[in-house]
């Protein structure tokens, strides 16, 4: 069923009504749709879905409210399932669509899961060219879904002529360029959806709206699965299916680059393929005998995509798209000498009034020599680059985007940010002008180093754009991390290190593989920017089939770059085994293709994974060769320090406090070595540093580290942010120690706030501050006042599962506050003992909390 005004009327529309029901590996739908839609039949018989079945709604008709909410205003189209109408949004002020299910198949659980599916795979896919779908609904017993209204009709409506009237001069109608636009704008949608790792399996014109901005937006998922889905349901378009879908097999992305085909060859001629007589392959209309090569390309193309093989067809839509790219360049370049070419032939035929020309092109020769004169001097177009990338226009993007969230430090974050992007784009804009002058004025350099040179500026380009595009549309997480995330953006000093860009192996020679190289790299870098975002979910989604892609380039550089991204937001997604796995294969192809970056930093990745996982022999086996990675860089100081700290938190863990504090303080050296004393980065490295003191007893200097850190913190990102709420905490643990409760009491209150309106409930750090609250308020000799926020962290670090210490301590605090208040003095000395246990058995040498509980339980309650 289609978002548009003649859903259900094609004589092509789909059959996927008549298919058994779905079994679908996507999440259950029974968390969206409510009670009566899981497997359990007693679960099933709920009073909603009781009456959806027992009682006839009232028809839906002009005026309806739905809800409460939805008003209709008018039908758009019906089909098998259902009717779609256009609706206003009571509660958003806007209009909108909604689909509301026939109510005989409101009664089938099978269809109502079909809904819910359609939802969820639409939701898990933010694309301009990808209908957005807000909610699945049941009210006054109708079930529907919302979605984004499609004012201008689909496609179809595009290809649909009157039958007195060829194909051919009906596809002519609209000019090529336009037709070509309409297919980049359905294989960028169709290779975010491959992106995700589903297959759309519907791919038909019905299904290509027409939104009122004129984007045209892939819809209906109902047929939809993902990679490893084992679903049975059959169905879709008939004209539109796949050999192998008919046959009854399994569809796969190469089905929908099939059904892409087939609208690709339905937009350029007019008509849609034909199967021959004997069902062996389809009929294409043939290019024209004096076809250019872009348009020998178009059909080779179409052609591939409609292949009865699937095997031989492109593997993505991801794929088309480039290919269709490339035969659009080409055209656009085969212009100029078509016209040139009319022009000679012109001059034959008017040889006298060519003379007249030939007087009035002298004088236009002089006015082009004063607007050369006027142009910008060679080598100084880097400035232009910029544009759509980072400039005015792209700033006022990103500024609205963060003030949009609401936040308290989303002005400072973003004054911050423009400093730091400002600085990249000038940069970059400085490198390529010395980059092109020392190749083309002051002949120092050669051009094949030029080529490296502007190579590398361009993957810097994507890395920006990509970062713009996340923070153009962040919300309050990524505006939490936003500095972090423009700070992490590689340094544009890397595009004049000759030797390592000489080093790594240079591209392939076929400019197909060049073009896939370059796609490859666009996504990698929008992979990163949200790794640095810290949106590592999300990252993981768009993973997709990007290390597939790469292995298939046959380019070691790229997979190696495809790897390290995957292995990094796969560590914190995935069981760390596997992502170990993938980091070491990125590792052996960095190391093959002699890709030194990406060498150096995926051992930094690695060896952070290891601290993480607190593998620390391995970290200890590991460590060197990480530093002999970013050794062969000719060293950086910031990868540097990151594998110092990861090693100091082993050394912490282990209960090494000096030789943490030893690698803390050179990390914080080499930040700001790197960065300047006033970066944010160095800041936590300074955090670091007060922690280790702390350790050790040297509370004095602690605080005065911790403070310089807290100050620069609230200088980079105001007096809200997350990392600067983890300081104050870690400034409360130092003043208890410096047995100023009252002080600490502020801090751990001021820390838990920001993380109660920035952490959902239940978050791990909440307990942080609650234990501390609770330790401070034991201090001031006020237990009863203790005991809430020490339940409270106590119940979230069980939840956690906590590491052993930390659940200890918070144990061993309650335990303080219910003895002396008396309340419930038998489970305080069960709390004891429980604490007592979680410690490692050499605890009482290395930490003061088993000796702590010892004496207690001598003390207090011998």
């Amino acid at each position: 069923m289609k978002n548009r005004d003649d859903a259900g009327d094609d004589p092509d529309d789909d059959i996927s009504q008549q298919s058994p029901e779905p079994t679908s590996s996507l999440p259950d739908s029974a968390s969206l749709i409510g009670p009566g839609t899981g497997d359990d039949e007693g679960a099933e018989s709920t009073a909603v879905a009781g009456v959806a079945r027992l009682r006839e709604p009232a028809p839906v008709v002009p005026d309806t409210v739905l809800g409460e909410r939805y008003q209709i205003e008018r039908q758009l189209g019906e089909g098998g399932s259902g009717v779609v109408y256009r609706a206003w949004d009571r509660m958003l002020g806007e209009s909108i669509a909604i689909k509301v299910l026939h109510p005989q198949r409101a009664r089938e659980r099978s269809w109502i899961k079909r809904l819910a599916r359609e939802v969820k795979v639409a939701r898990l896919i933010r694309h301009p060219n990808v209908c957005r779908m807000f909610e699945l609904g049941h009210a006054d017993d109708h079930w529907f879904v919302t979605m984004e209204l499609a004012s201008a009709g689909s496609l179809r409506d595009r290809l649909r002529r009157p039958n007195s009237e060829p194909a051919a001069a009906q596809a002519a109608a609209r000019p090529l360029g336009q037709r070509i636009a309409d297919l980049r704008q359905v294989c960028a949608g169709l290779g975010a959806i491959h992106a995700m790792g589903i297959t759309h399996r519907d791919v038909t014109p019905q299904n290509v709206l027409v939104m009122g901005d004129g984007r045209l937006v892939l819809t209906d998922f109902g047929l939809a699965i993902e990679r490893d889905d084992k679903t049975t349901v059959m169905g879709g378009t008939p004209a539109y299916m796949p050999p192998e879908a008919a046959r009854g097999e399994r569809s796969d992305q190469r089905s929908d680059v099939f059904q892409l085909g087939m609208i690709m060859h339905e937009v350029l001629t007019g008509v849609r393929p034909k199967w021959s007589t004997d069902g062996s392959h389809l009929t294409l209309v043939e290019p024209a005998p004096n076809a250019s090569a872009p348009e020998l390309e178009l059909a080779r193309l179409i052609a591939a995509c409609v292949d009865v093989d699937p095997a031989r067809r492109p593997p993505t839509a991801l794929a088309v798209a480039g290919r269709l790219a490339a035969a659009e360049a080409a055209r656009e370049a085969v212009f100029p000498l078509r016209a040139l070419g009319r022009v000679a032939r012109f001059a034959r035929a008017h040889a006298t009034l060519m003379k007249v020309a030939a007087a009035m092109l002298a004088l236009a020769l002089v006015a082009g020599v004063a607007q050369r004169l006027a142009r910008p001097p060679l080598c100084e177009g880097g400035a232009a680059q910029m544009a759509g990338v980072w400039d005015p226009a792209r700033a006022e993007a990103v500024r609205r985007a963060f003030n949009a969230t609401g936040k308290l430090y989303a002005a400072d974050a973003f004054t911050h940010v423009r400093r730091i992007l400002d600085s990249f784009a000038s940069d970059w804009v400085h490198m390529y002008g010395d980059a092109c002058e020392a190749t083309q004025l002051r002949g120092v350099q050669s051009a094949e180093v030029l080529d490296l040179r502007m190579a590398c500026l361009k993957e810097r380009s994507q890395d920006l754009r990509a970062l713009t595009d996340l923070l153009s549309s962040s919300d309050s997480e990524v505006v939490a991390r936003s500095v972090n995330a423009a700070s992490g953006l590689p340094p544009i000093s890397l595009c004049a290190d000759v030797r390592t860009l000489r080093a790594v192996v240079p591209l392939p020679a076929s400019p197909d593989t060049r073009q896939k190289v370059e796609a490859l790299r666009q996504r990698i870098a929008e992979l990163k920017a949200l790794y640095t975002a810290g949106r590592y979910v999300d990252g993981t989604k768009h993973l997709g089939d990007l290390v597939a892609q790469a292995r298939a380039t046959g380019y070691e550089p790229v997979l190696a770059e495809a790897l390290q991204v995957a292995g990094a937001l796969e560590k914190w997604t995935r069981p760390h085994e596997e992502a170990l796995a993938v980091l070491d294969e990125a590792m052996l192809h960095a190391e093959a293709s002699r890709h030194d970056r990406a060498l150096a930093e995926t051992a930094v990745d690695e060896a952070g994974l290891f601290a993480l996982n607190r593998r620390f022999e391995a970290l200890d086996r590991f460590v060197p060769r990480a530093r002999a990675t970013v050794a062969r860089l000719g060293g950086d100081a910031r990868l540097e320090s990151w594998i110092d700290t990861a090693v100091a938190d082993t050394y912490e863990n282990r209960g090494r406090y000096a030789e943490a504090l030893a690698l803390d303080r050179r990390a914080l050296a080499l930040k700001i070595q790197a960065l300047g004393p006033d970066h944010w980065d160095v800041a936590l490295s300074r955090g670091n540093v007060a922690v280790q003191l702390h350790r050790l007893g040297r509370d004095a200097e602690a605080l005065v580290e911790n403070q310089k850190a807290i100050d620069s913190l609230q200088r980079a990102f105001g007096s809200a942010h997350l990392d600067l709420a983890l300081h104050l905490s870690s400034r409360g643990e130092i003043h208890l120690s410096l047995h100023q409760p009252a002080a600490a009491a502020t801090d751990f209150t001021r820390a838990l706030a920001i993380w109660q309106d920035e952490l959902p409930p239940g978050h791990v750090y909440l307990s942080y501050a609650l234990t501390g609250l609770g330790r401070a308020r034991l201090a001031t000799g006020a237990p009863a006042a203790a005991i809430a926020p020490l339940e409270q962290a106590l119940l979230i670090r069980d939840t956690n599962n906590a590491e052993p210490e930390e659940r200890a301590e918070t144990m061993f605090a309650l335990a303080q506050a219910l003895w002396r208040t008396e309340r419930d003095r038998p489970r305080a000395l069960r709390l004891v003992e429980r604490a007592r246990d979680l410690l490692p058995a050499d605890a009482a040498e290395r930490r003061p909390m088993a000796a702590a509980l010892a004496q207690w339980r001598e003390e207090e309650a011998p």
